[in-house]
């Protein structure tokens, strides 16, 4: 259990088990990035509770960041509510759930072609992607915040160059992340009975363009 909530099987690193790695010694900044990815996937899962003390986290999380954004009030349902919400929006119905948590769902390319770019993309940086384990499709929303958590992860553990590693994670979000999230936080917006995933959205979305903001400018002062 992690904040109240069970923490569900994701990617995880070939030299490593599936828990969380460890940030001790690692700077607030650079901490705090980690957290940042580590908790919007978490809160893009379906929920098992403590999703107020996860927010909690993620506003921490977000004003420890080097480049902040405000942090919005979330009103919290009952766990059986957003329980409900969650499958309602999010979860297939007749085949086909009401708003898609899935990059594919967003592309132009075809859903084998995304998966194989970005599954060789995970196996590129050492994370396994098992379906069986994880159970969720490989371009779900919670899969590629796991993966910007682990790159974070890796640069802020860099004792040299580090460039590669920030390149990496402004490509992922410039190729990936940014591409669709977007018009996944208007859909939200624009649904019904769609809170607090809509705001959770539209937030991730101002963290993940603060965040890019941030790598340009980091890039920018190694190179």
């Amino acid at each position: 259990m992690e904040n109240g909530m069970t923490v569900e099987r994701g990617l995880c690193a070939e030299d490593r088990p599936s828990a969380p790695p460890s940030l001790a010694g690692v700077s607030a900044d650079r901490a705090a990035r980690c957290d940042l990815y580590r908790l919007f996937a978490q809160a893009f899962r379906h929920p098992s509770g403590g999703m107020e003390e996860l927010v909690a986290e993620l506003r921490l999380a977000v004003a420890d960041h080097p480049n902040p954004v405000p942090s919005p009030i979330i009103a919290m349902p009952p766990l059986a509510e957003l329980s409900q919400r969650y499958t309602q929006l999010f979860e297939a119905s007749n085949g086909r759930s009401a708003i898609s948590l899935h990059e594919s769902d967003f592309a132009s390319k075809t859903r084998a072609t995304v998966w194989e770019d970005i599954v060789r993309f995970y196996e590129h940086f050492g994370l396994n992607y098992n379906g069986q384990s994880i159970r969720l499709w490989p371009d779900h929303l919670a899969l590629e915040l796991e993966c910007m958590h682990y790159l974070a992860f890796l640069e802020s553990g860099m004792r040299a160059d580090a460039g590669p590693l920030l390149r990496a994670e402004r490509d992922f979000l410039d190729r990936r992340l940014l591409t669709w999230t977007p018009e996944l936080a208007q859909r939200l917006k624009d649904a019904p009975q769609a809170e607090p995933y809509a705001a959770l959205a539209a937030w991730l979305c101002d963290c993940l363009r603060a965040d890019r903001a941030w790598l340009e400018q980091a890039i920018a002062e190694i190179n």
